[in-house]
């Protein structure tokens, strides 16, 4: 069977790609659908305009959609015993409630069930093209687990922050913040995909983290006098996440570091005390001593300077990703971000706000930085707001009355001084002048 691929004119911003050219963990959207759909031995055909089709049974889907094996598998599974065509869609959850906005989903309804239909569809006959918005939707399968993760609850107004944890996984890619929300549910694919391919390897490595947590055990029993704090389940998940890594060849790995639940690929640089937790590591990246990286995914050859802390990030191949505080952001091709940096992640009193097509649109994440384009340049104590695009090749700098250039040779010893129109000036209080 084929399934035909319709070109649309959806480009993301910043990066100026059409949809179908974007990275979704490491691989071209374009390529991720070739590759879920040949696992499947279907074939996939581009097409440009609907009329260009001519076949009597097909799947038909849109450059701009992702989607996954299992979503895909589960779609198979629920069409058959069904008659006629049927259109891709996923219950009412908190993945939609989540990530819906900025997609432009349709509300759809069957047999009682509620939730939103993607631009996915089973073909029964050539004439159903003509009615494609008319295409009754089909609920896949759909599990989820709501995992609760605690976050300051004075500025957020509650104590947890809730992420969905599933792989029957589809998603419009219309809007970076799309990009960015597919690629991190992508780690969660990666991983769900490897554990269930290598079983043996997954037994083994359990068998590993339970002889270790008992060792560990014994001595936080001794040391502690504490049997709950000794065996407790924190300490067991701990010990499961450090020996659940997986690391490519060729890596140099500094033995103080800590890996949790991580992919890394080949010739992979970690320094000493860096922290990992949930990572996917791409090729020849070098990551700095004292950094964090929890739940981002890093593309080949980006550099992570010391003391780094990433979360959520979603980072391009070959970037200077240095800021040392960076969450939920994306970066392009070659960026250069400087440590002093200040992406701010946080709307006091309100909902983040995107634009797409002109007009700013509201987002249903607690967390949500800014997305900087390929080649951008950014210095030094430059502020940005949350939901923020950085173009293509931008390049911004601290003003320069802000910035020291001018220090004079006759400076009185011990007087505080200040920056006034980048020169080193005398400190005058309000009272003195006065």
């Amino acid at each position: 069977m084929k399934a035909y691929r319709l070109k649309t004119d959806v480009v993301i911003s910043p990066f100026m790609e059409r949809a179908s050219d974007v990275l979704i963990g490491f691989k071209r959207l374009g390529d991720y659908q070739r590759d879920v759909l040949s696992f499947f031995n279907i074939e996939v055909v581009d097409v440009n305009a609907l009329s260009e089709i001519d076949d009597s049974e097909f799947f038909l889907f849109y450059d701009n959609v992702y989607f996954t094996k299992r979503c895909f598998r589960y779609f198979l599974n629920a069409l058959e015993g069904k008659a006629g065509s049927h259109r891709l869609s996923i219950p009412d959850s908190l993945f939609l409630r989540k990530y819906e906005p900025l997609q432009e989903l349709e509300d759809v309804e069957s047999d009682g069930l509620k939730g939103k239909a993607f631009n996915l569809f089973y073909i029964h006959k050539k004439e159903d093209l003509s009615r494609l918005s008319g295409i009754p939707p089909l609920f896949i399968k759909f599990k989820e687990i709501d995992f609760k993760q605690p976050i300051p609850p004075n500025m957020f107004g509650k104590g947890y922050f809730e992420q969905p944890v599933t792989t029957s996984i589809a998603f419009h890619i219309n809007h970076w913040v799309n990009l960015l929300n597919a690629n991190q549910m992508e780690i969660i694919v990666k991983w769900v995909e490897f554990i269930t391919s290598h079983p043996i390897w997954v037994i083994y490595r359990l068998i590993i983290a339970t002889i270790a947590f008992l060792m560990r055990g014994v001595i936080d029993l001794i040391k502690y006098q504490s049997l709950t704090t000794a065996f407790s389940k924190s300490a067991l998940m701990s010990s499961v996440m450090r020996w659940f890594n997986v690391v490519g060849k060729g890596c140099e790995i500094h033995p103080s570091a800590i890996l949790e639940f991580c992919i890394i690929g080949d010739n992979v640089k970690i320094g000493p005390q860096s922290y990992l937790r949930a990572a996917v590591i791409n090729d020849s990246v070098i990551i700095e001593e004292k950094t964090k990286i929890t739940f981002s995914i890093i593309d080949r050859g980006c550099y992570i300077s010391q003391i780094t802390i990433l979360n959520g990030v979603v980072a391009y191949p070959e970037g200077d990703v240095c800021i040392d505080g960076m969450q939920f952001c994306m970066s392009g091709r070659n960026v250069k971000l400087t440590g002093l940096a200040r992406p701010m992640d946080l709307k006091y009193g309100g909902r983040i706000s995107v634009m797409q097509r002109g007009k700013p649109v509201e987002v249903n994440l607690e967390i949500l930085g800014s997305c900087f384009g390929h080649r951008s340049f950014i210095g030094p104590d430059i502020y940005i707001a949350p939901g923020r695009e950085i173009p293509n090749d931008a390049v911004i700098v601290p003003h320069m009355s802000d910035v020291l250039y001018k220090v004079p040779s006759d400076i009185k010893p011990n007087v505080p001084m200040v920056v006034e129109n980048s020169t080193l000036v005398e400190f005058k209080s309000e009272k003195k002048k006065e």
